[in-house]
C-alpha cells in the first residue's frame, strides 16, 4: 500500500509499539547495536544505538546515542524530560535524542533551546516531533504498512513474506478477500504484481472457490476477474522494452508463453533458494503483458508490454 501522513495515527499505538517504531525506524537509518530497555528502569533513555561515522580523512569513530521515545497526545513538557536530561548529564553519549508523536510546548521548546546550548560541549541534543517523524515514516512505506496499515494490507505483507521465505502460495479465499478489500491505485508495483501473478497461479483454484452456489460472493456469472489489476500494472510498466528473465531459470522456454501462461522456476534453482513466478497475458488491447517477481535476498518486479506490431515482431524472433 502506498501510505500518506493522514494514514498515520500515533493513537493507535501502545507505549510499547511506538518504542518498537522508532527501533525499526532508526535501524532502516543506520544506526546498529540496539539495546530496548525494556521493563523497570530504563535509566534516561528507551533505546540505546550507536552510529558509526565514516571518515575517508581521519579514523572512522562509532558515536553512541540515547533515545527516548513519547507517544503523547498533548504536548510535551519541561517535566516529561528533565530527568532525561540529568542521566544523559551522568553518562554523558554523544546524542540524546527525544522522539515524540505530539509537539513541544512553547515553554518546553524555549527551556530546551536553553539546555542544548550549555550542553553543547559536552554532547548533543535533538528532539524529533510528529510532524516530522511521519515524514520519515511515509518514507519507508514497509514501516508505515507494518504499524498503520489495516487488516487486509497486513494480510497482503504476511502473504508476500510467506512466498518469499516458504514459497507458499496464498490460498484463493485469501486472493478473494485482498480482492474485495484493497484499493489496487494504492498498491505498489510489487505488491500489483505479487497479486498478479498469484492470482494467475491460483486462477482455477479462484473460479471453483467463487462458483460455489451457497457462497453468493460475485454477482452475475460468479467468475472471479483474474485480469482487474492489469490497468493500474500497465501504468507501472517498465519504459524500456528488455529481455526480463533468464530462459534458464524456468523449466519452459518463454515462447511458449506468447500467448497466454505462467512459468515457475525450475527445481535447481529452487533449491538454490531463488524464487520466481512469470506470468504472460494477452487482453483485449491485442498486446502483451509480461510480469516477472522474484526474490532471493530482495523482492524485484519487472512489467513489460508489448503492442500487436511489437508483438508480432517478437513472436517472430522467437522462432
Amino acid at each position: 500500500m502506498i501510505y500518506a501522513e493522514d494514514d498515520i495515527n500515533f493513537d493507535t499505538l501502545t507505549d510499547g509499539e511506538f518504542e518498537e517504531m522508532c527501533l525499526d525506524l532508526l535501524l532502516r537509518l543506520g544506526f546498529h547495536s540496539p539495546v530496548w530497555r525494556l521493563g523497570g528502569a530504563d535509566n534516561g533513555r528507551d533505546l540505546e544505538v550507536n552510529f558509526s561515522v565514516i571518515n575517508p580523512l581521519v579514523q572512522s569513530y562509532t558515536e553512541k546515542w540515547f533515545i527516548e521515545c513519547k507517544r503523547h497526545s498533548t504536548g510535551i513538557n519541561v517535566t516529561d524530560l528533565d530527568t532525561k536530561i540529568a542521566w544523559a548529564n551522568a553518562e554523558r553519549p554523544n546524542h540524546l535524542v527525544f522522539i515524540t508523536s505530539s509537539y513541544l510546548t512553547n515553554n518546553t521548546r524555549v527551556w530546551l533551546d536553553k539546555i542544548i546550548d550549555l550542553q553543547k560541549p559536552f554532547y548533543k541534543i535533538h528532539c524529533i516531533e510528529g510532524k516530522a517523524l511521519k515524514n520519515f515514516l511515509v518514507a519507508f512505506q514497509d514501516i508505515t504498512a507494518k504499524y498503520f496499515g489495516d487488516k487486509y494490507s497486513k494480510l497482503l505483507r504476511v502473504s508476500r513474506e510467506a512466498w518469499q521465505s516458504l514459497d507458499l502460495v496464498p490460498e484463493a479465499e485469501t486472493l478473494f478477500l485482498l480482492y474485495k478489500n484493497l484499493d489496487p491505485s494504492r498498491l505498489t508495483s510489487e505488491e500489483l504484481a505479487f497479486l498478479w501473478c498469484m492470482y494467475h497461479v491460483r486462477s482455477e483454484e479462484l473460479e471453483e472457490w467463487c462458483s460455489d452456489p451457497f457462497k453468493d460472493i460475485l454477482p452475475e456469472d460468479n467468475t472471479f476477474p483474474v485480469n482487474y489489476l492489469f490497468n493500474y500494472l500497465l501504468e507501472k510498466r517498465d519504459k524500456v522494452i528488455q529481455p526480463i528473465f533468464q530462459t534458464d531459470d524456468f523449466s519452459t522456454h518463454s515462447r511458449v508463453l506468447l500467448g497466454e501462461g505462467t512459468l515457475t522456476v525450475n527445481r535447481k534453482r529452487r533449491e538454490e533458494g531463488y524464487k520466481a513466478i512469470y506470468v504472460a497475458s494477452s487482453s483485449s488491447r491485442e498486446g502483451l503483458l509480461e510480469v516477472l517477481i522474484k526474490y532471493k535476498k530482495k523482492f524485484l518486479v519487472k512489467i513489460r508490454w508489448f503492442n500487436a506490431s511489437q508483438l508480432e515482431k517478437l513472436k517472430r524472433d522467437s522462432y
